[in-house]
């Protein structure tokens, strides 16, 4: 390790050398000798543990009747099965998917694509599965999709957490929750003797664990600048800790406030804009309700261009004035898809350029274009918030979407009608809806002027609407 140290120092670099997990056996005598130049920080972090010796409270844990109705319900998705992975080829096949799964995942919540922000990444972890017997990879399988899988590292009778990836699809059914549980029951299996979580703040750390021990966080600095702004920061941190501490308030709520604050600067002067432009000029907004009955008349093709909750290509979105940053996006489509909705993709040379959403079994459509939530019938589905590139327009990518949105709900045959909604002005999108066999059956109203809007509807026979809280 003082090799490694003393090669960095002596580039003279401003970097930083993080090593985020340091097992509580691991050795540590190598700190008090380190090259010249080079300072450190240790930190202790808490380390949730398993107990893979107590195997009949793991068992009991998976036989719990919360984790029963679980796998009953995703049993009718599909056969469920846990494998162990011990063959080279079909790891290195499953990497790239369990890569798609993190990068997702941690660029919705914390703005970080492990895989993504760092193309060694990948073959690191090829190269650890190709040469070393260390690597553990186990998969939970729903038919033929993965649910769930996780690839960590083993070390002695130890399992110690690694890359944890969770399909967004399965959501609902807890799929980490059930993946550790069938986890820790093979690991004993298998001789281990404990499961390592790694420090971190996880629910399901917590619901697992059954001791905890003490790891570490070291960070390296090579020059005295960053270690002196780092060093200065963590005071700062722990006063205001202190400080808040003092006021018996919990840091998370005063994390919560603060983010409460900022969406209600934005919530006002969102409002003032609109009384402005209101005060200016009468606005109205005409939005047109499309619906389409099945069995259709005609059957539709899904287009091969478009992939169906294709998360590699969401994660080739690239942000474009006027349109939300790439984490928001994220995050946004990771909450649509664990909620059961549908994405249909178009990506190209490394880009998304067109996107659209799938609701089924929709109640209340909320049309954030009127302010108006409308009731639809049982049965319904809705199509919406599609998107294609400028430098993509005019290929049909928006008709092929529906198409494939249609031709899956046709397949299914558990949706009455399908609607779809559309500016009035939107001539090109309403002649696509129109060709594809769509029925106008109302308009909604929206206009504002100065501090007064009125709502009003034609058409919607048997639909009624009610204005949106929010709005």
């Amino acid at each position: 390790m003082n090799q490694v140290l003393r090669r960095i120092a002596d580039e003279g670099t401003h970097m930083t050398l993080e090593l985020r997990y340091l097992p509580h056996d691991a050795p540590r005598a190598f700190l008090s000798d380190l090259p010249s130049g080079v300072r450190h920080q240790l930190q202790a972090r808490r380390d949730p543990v398993v107990d893979l010796v107590e195997r009949d409270r793991l068992e009991r844990m998976l036989k719990g009747k919360s984790v029963r109705n679980q796998l009953n319900r995703l049993s009718r998705v599909g056969a469920v099965r846990f494998e162990r992975v011990f063959d080279t080829e079909p790891a290195l096949e499953l990497l790239p998917e369990l890569a798609v799964f993190c990068d997702f995942r941690n660029g919705a919540l914390r703005g970080v694509e492990p895989f993504r922000s760092d193309a060694r990444k990948m073959g690191f972890w090829k190269a650890m599965l190709r040469n070393h017997d260390c690597c553990h990879l186990s998969v939970l399988r729903v038919g033929d999709e993965i649910c769930a899988a996780h690839l960590g590292i083993a070390s002695r009778s130890t399992l110690h957490l690694g890359i944890m990836g969770f399909n967004p699809a399965f959501a609902q059914f807890s799929p980490g929750k059930l993946l550790n549980g069938y986890l820790a029951i093979g690991l004993a299996s298998e001789g281990f003797i404990t499961m390592d979580l790694t420090p971190g703040a996880d629910s399901y750390k917590e619901h697992l664990a059954t001791t905890s021990r003490e790891a570490a966080e070291v960070t390296f600095y090579f020059t005295a600048l960053p270690y002196v702004l780092s060093t200065g920061k963590q005071r700062l941190k722990l006063r205001m800790k202190q400080f808040i501490d003092g006021l018996g308030v919990r840091p998370d709520s005063v994390r919560a406030m603060a983010r409460i604050g900022y969406d209600t600067s934005l919530d006002a002067l969102r409002r003032i804009r609109s009384r402005v432009r209101r005060g200016l000029r009468e606005e109205t907004v005409e939005l047109r309700a499309y619906s389409l009955e099945f069995p259709m008349r005609v059957a539709l093709e899904p287009s091969p261009n478009v992939k169906v909750n294709s998360l590699a290509s969401l994660l080739e979105y690239q942000p474009v004035r006027g349109l939300c940053s790439r984490q928001e996006f994220l995050k946004d489509s990771l909450a649509r898809i664990e909620a059961g909705e549908i994405a249909f993709t178009v990506a190209e040379n490394g880009r998304l350029v067109h996107w659209g959403w799938l609701v089924r079994q929709q109640s209340v459509s909320s049309l954030c274009e009127v302010g108006v939530d409308l009731v639809l019938p049982d049965a319904s589905a809705t199509l919406y918030d599609f998107f294609t590139c400028p430098s993509a327009r005019g290929r049909g990518l928006y008709k092929d979407s529906m198409r494939t949105m249609l031709a899956r709900l046709e397949s299914e045959r558990a949706t009455a009608r399908a609607f779809i909604f559309v500016l009035s002005d939107n001539i090109s999108s309403i002649r696509a809806i129109e060709k594809l066999g769509f029925n106008l059956v109302g308009s909604l109203f929206r206009s504002d002027r100065a501090a007064s809007t009125r709502r009003w509807t034609t058409g919607l026979a048997g639909l009624s609407w009610s204005v949106t809280n929010s709005r």
